[in-house]
Order: structure tokens, then C-alpha cells, then sequence
């Protein structure tokens, strides 16, 4: 339904649809209330075409998005209908931008940044200067092997010939000793004899420098000590403390960062859920998706 097709002074709202789709999908109106986590009131409003009554149309609309997908029906073509009824004035808000905090700067402070370089890069160095110095020692402490003189040979000799003649078993050792199987596993037992003497060095990779910047990154998120909220399309929120007093009450806009402190517990209601990409209090990332019930959350923070 196009704006130019609705007169303002005529437009009502058929909210006997509603309640007929409703029907005919066999659902009350408190199995409604209980799965869009809605109150009978905002459900009978709809269904006797006075919306307009509510005390806040942004949350209104909201309802009426919801209910109208639950029902199967379109939800732009009721949302346009009713924003389009006498009396109802949907203009966005302005959002008041915040001002930076002192934690979340020292945080992205490049000095930080240029320690933690220096620290891994001086890890680096040390890694590898150890490295070399262990293979230098294990070259330097390999003992020089002095040639045997002619006579010293024939001195083995004759005492190995003696030694097999006393034993007996002169050719079980011969045959061994040309087995070449027999040479290839002893050589393989030095082989890994000597690798496992070596000292295992883990060098440090650019993967592992990247994880080290993004831990950074992932604790300036969580750096600001109230409530953090972005979003990504418009959503209709609703915040309250303690002492009753509403810290915010409008429709956020796509790209809009919201960040406030109040008297805890303060109390929260969204109207679309969806159009929130990250939430955060206390330094500590909130799960909308668990708190919410169809696309509407109502709740408190902290959370008991």
C-alpha cells in the first residue's frame, strides 16, 4: 500500500484481520501474548483497530511488525497503515553522540601497541640467538677422532680373533654385522637417538602475532563500564534505572552507538532484537538471543 493511496483524515486500522487470522490458525490471545512476549492489551488494541491509543507509537509499530509476521500477514503494509493513522507522528530522533572514555583511549593507545611489538620481536631474538648457541655447543663438544696407527690395528685384531676363537659363535656375529636390514635399523635408531637430543624451538609465526592483536582488539570491545549497545537497522528501545528514571526512549538508528550508566538494576525493553549486533554491560558481552522471547526482550542488568 503506497503513501499516496491513504488519506489521513479516512485511514482506520482493520484490526478485525488480526483477529481473524488469528483464529484461524487456533491460537488465543494469551498463547500470542506469551510466545510474541506481549501484553493482552497491546493484542486487543491491534484487533480493535485502535492502535493509536497507546500511550508510545515507535513501540506500537513494533507490535504490530511482530504480530502481523506471527499471523502470516504483511507486516510492511499494516506497519505503513498505521503509521499513516491521525495522530501518529513516527519521526526518528536525533541520538545523542557520547563522549569517549578514558579507559577505552588507553586501551587503543599506540604505545601499548609498540611495547607488545618490542616484547615479541625481543622474544624472537632470544629464541633464536638460544638456538645458535646450543648448536655451537653441540659442534664445539664433539671429541676429535685420532687415526689408529698400523700397529694399533693389528693389536685389535689379534685381540678380536682371540675373543671369537674363545667364544665359539664367530659366525652368528658375522652374519649380523652384514645384514644390511640390521645396519639400516641401527642406523635408524641413531638417527632418531639424535633427534631426539635436539632441543625443539617454537618459533614464534605471524598467525601467533595476529592472535596476540586481536585478544587486544577483543578487550577494548568490552572496555566501557555501563551498557554498550550498536546496531545495525532501526529498533525501538526502551531503558530505565532504579529510581524510575528513563535514560533512553527511542527508535536507534542503523550504525547508532548507544552508551549510558545508570542506578542498577535498569530495566530494558526491545522491540527487535534482530536489529542488534553487539550488547555489552560491565565489560561483559549480553546474549540477546537467550533473553528474548519471539523478536521482543524484556529484562534487567545485571542479570541475577
Amino acid at each position: 500500500m503506497s503513501s499516496e493511496a491513504l488519506d489521513p483524515n479516512q485511514v482506520s486500522f482493520p484490526g478485525q484481520v488480526f483477529q481473524k487470522a488469528r483464529e484461524e490458525l487456533g491460537l488465543s490471545i494469551d498463547q500470542v501474548c506469551k510466545e510474541l512476549n506481549l501484553t493482552p492489551k497491546v493484542i486487543r488494541l491491534i484487533e480493535s483497530g485502535q492502535p493509536e491509543t497507546f500511550h508510545n507509537p515507535v513501540f506500537m509499530r513494533g507490535y504490530i511488525r511482530n504480530y502481523s509476521k506471527r499471523l502470516g500477514l504483511s507486516a510492511e503494509k499494516y506497519v505503513e497503515l498505521f503509521a499513516h493513522m491521525p495522530g501518529i507522528h513516527l519521526a526518528p530522533s536525533q541520538i545523542r553522540s557520547t563522549t569517549s572514555i578514558p579507559n577505552a583511549e588507553l586501551g587503543r593507545s599506540p604505545w601499548i601497541k609498540l611495547i607488545t611489538w618490542v616484547f615479541v620481536l625481543t622474544l624472537v631474538a632470544t629464541v633464536i640467538w638460544w638456538s645458535r648457541q646450543q648448536y655451537g655447543i653441540t659442534t664445539t663438544d664433539t671429541l676429535p677422532v685420532n687415526p689408529l696407527t698400523p700397529q694399533e690395528i693389528s693389536r685389535s685384531a689379534e685381540v678380536f680373533d682371540e675373543d671369537v676363537l674363545e667364544s665359539g659363535e664367530s659366525d652368528t656375529p658375522a652374519e649380523v654385522l652384514s645384514d644390511p636390514d640390521n645396519g639400516e635399523e641401527l642406523s635408524n635408531h641413531d638417527d632418531a637417538s639424535v633427534a631426539n637430543e635436539e632441543p625443539a624451538v617454537e618459533a614464534l609465526t605471524p598467525e601467533t602475532l595476529d592472535r596476540i592483536s586481536e585478544a587486544d582488539v577483543a578487550e577494548e570491545v568490552s572496555s566501557f563500564a555501563g551498557l554498550e549497545m550498536r546496531f545495525t537497522d532501526e529498533c525501538w528501545v526502551q531503558i530505565r534505572d532504579a529510581s524510575g528514571q528513563t535514560l533512553y526512549s527511542q527508535v536507534a538508528r542503523p550504525g547508532a552507538v548507544v552508551q549510558l550508566e545508570g542506578v542498577e538494576p535498569l530495566s530494558l525493553v526491545i522491540g527487535r532484537v534482530e536489529a542488534v549486533s553487539f550488547m555489552a554491560y560491565a565489560g561483559q558481552k549480553v546474549d540477546l538471543k537467550a533473553l528474548a522471547s519471539g523478536n521482543v526482550a524484556r529484562f534487567t542488568l545485571p542479570r541475577p
